[in-house]
């Protein structure tokens, strides 16, 4: 499975239109440096891109409140 794939499952299940799916995959993949990765399968993946690509898919559900426990594990 290819990165905008993950990062838009939580979008597509709240129903929102293919644009702003789009738009917020992209968005929330910028926000963690992790535009680069969008080509890749998610087992090619390093563990901090793997994290990455988690945080992606949470912030393209825009939420009010991000509670992190050590974000920064596995980050270089």
């Amino acid at each position: 499975m290819k990165i905008p794939n993950e990062v838009s499952f939580g979008p597509c299940n709240l129903g929102l239109s293919k644009e702003e799916i789009v738009k917020r995959a992209k968005w929330s993949l910028e926000v963690v440096k992790g535009a680069h990765l969008e080509d890749r399968g998610t087992f090619e993946l390093s563990l901090g891109e793997m994290q990455k690509v988690v945080l992606a898919s949470v912030l393209s559900l825009k939420p009010k409140v991000l509670v992190l426990d050590e974000p920064s594990v596995f980050l270089n």
